[in-house]
């Protein structure tokens, strides 16, 4: 028979592992209902050295990953399916005053530094 310590200990692995498991189950969770139902979301692609190359506001958008690659795909605006790999940044906003708050941040802010160098 166990003893009651060992009883014990081996619920408290189980309730750990439980609740470990649930944290990785809410990120999967939401990860899968914004594939299926959509989110807003800023996209921004660089270059090696770290400028901006091209970006995407998206309102209640699926972003997928690619099978077998580090990159992501999702439709634009124009319906046009847009493939990214590399360096690039996909952040999810829950409202439209932080998608552009964002986007000020990571887009506006960094081209206006980037003018202002290229100026000097």
């Amino acid at each position: 028979m166990i003893d009651r310590f060992r009883l014990n200990l081996i619920i408290l692995v189980i309730c750990c592992l439980f609740m470990a498991s649930c944290a990785g189950a809410d990120l999967k969770c939401r990860g899968c209902c914004n594939d299926v139902y959509g989110a807003d979301w800023l996209i921004v692609q660089y270059n090696q050295s770290g400028g901006i190359i091209s970006h995407w506001t998206l309102k209640k958008k699926a972003i997928f990953n690619e099978e077998n690659s580090d990159g992501i795909y999702f439709t634009d605006d124009y319906g046009n399916v847009v493939h990214l790999s590399g360096h690039y940044l996909y952040i999810e906003a829950d409202n439209d005053e932080q998608l552009n708050s964002l986007t000020e941040k990571y887009v506006i802010s960094k081209m206006n530094k980037n003018t202002s160098e290229e100026s000097e």
